[in-house]
């Protein structure tokens, strides 16, 4: 493993690239936002192992000292890759989990071979806009009146200076989160160069006149154009002291009008599998269960083997 601070511009482009063409080969992609826009901006503290043949990278992993991902392009399958890069990882950072999206019998299979064992489920949900569309074409006036933001707060978009109120909010909705409470306000920085981010689309329920103790934002739900027709509901929060006021549900029905009125006709997001009060809140709204992110641990157990050198 390497610290990505010492990968060369050119065999960043190409992996880059390299997790496109597996995104679109297996109908899912192989690595997170946080992967992909580390291969972009280059974290110091994040590493990768890359096998290339020639001058061409065939497969690759991705850590951050805690969680790892990997992907092997589809002509290289069934030579032993994964295994290769797992064991990489794991001579690196003997504990790290490793993510399985989608969970492909593949990269399952490496994974029960190398005697790990599934920890977590990451859910991904699917939701077709034609009903919403009706719905706001028949009944604009129940339409309207289920997006007023309550008394004493404005539903809006975001707008510079909202950035330590927005990482306030955020961090304390996912306090338990193992990643989203990791969001600082250099993470959220890296996250507005993404190529995708549109001010409008983080939209704000704030508190006009929050009093002691009250957040300046109480809630809010981040859209990210996924792919032409389709809008990713990228992350929703409610800050605690504002839950079990309807707050989320007014959210969601935001985001999905947001994503009809911009021409999308599907919305998608992932949800941790275990958290069933938002599963619920996403079923209420029309979503369906659609695939799995596993994550698998018990890598302390593996020993590197011979072999180990071929991976860069």
């Amino acid at each position: 493993m390497k610290s990505l601070a010492d990968l060369d511009p050119i065999i960043a482009t190409k992996l880059v690239a390299l997790a496109e063409e597996i995104a679109e080969h297996d109908g899912i992609a192989a690595f997170g936002a946080t992967a992909l826009a580390d291969l972009r901006r280059p974290q110091p503290r994040d590493e990768y192992a890359v096998l290339m043949e020639g001058e061409e990278p065939v497969a690759f992993a991705w850590c951050d000292g805690t969680s790892a991902e990997f992907g092997v392009h589809p002509d290289h399958r069934g030579k032993g890759l994964g295994k290769l890069l797992l064991r990489a990882v794991h001579k690196r950072y003997p504990k790290a989990a490793v993510w399985a999206h989608g969970n492909l019998p593949g990269a399952e299979a490496v994974a029960r071979d190398a005697g790990l064992r599934p920890v977590r489920e990451l859910w991904y949900m699917e939701c077709e806009l034609g009903p919403i569309e009706e719905l706001m074409e028949h009944n604009a006036d129940e339409m309207a009146a289920s997006l007023k933001p309550p008394a004493g707060m404005v539903l809006r978009g975001f707008s510079e200076g909202d950035e330590a109120d927005w990482v306030h909010t955020n961090q304390a909705a996912f306090a338990d989160h193992p990643e989203q409470s990791q969001v600082d306000e250099a993470a959220f920085a890296e996250l507005r160069e993404e190529k995708w981010w549109q001010p409008h689309l983080l939209r704000l329920l704030t508190i006009k006149n929050p009093a002691p103790g009250e957040p300046a934002i109480a809630g809010f739900v981040w859209l990210k154009p996924a792919k032409p027709g389709v809008m990713e509901i990228f992350v929703v929060g409610v800050h605690p002291t504002q839950q079990r006021k309807g707050i989320g549900s007014l959210l969601m029905r935001e985001a999905l009008t947001t994503a009809v009125n911009m021409g999308a006709t599907r919305a998608e997001l992932y949800v941790d599998g275990a958290d069933k009060v938002a599963i619920h809140t996403y079923e209420v709204q029309g979503f369906v269960h659609k695939g799995t992110d596993v994550q698998y641990v018990g890598s302390e157990s593996l020993t590197p083997s011979e072999g180990d050198d071929d991976v860069e």
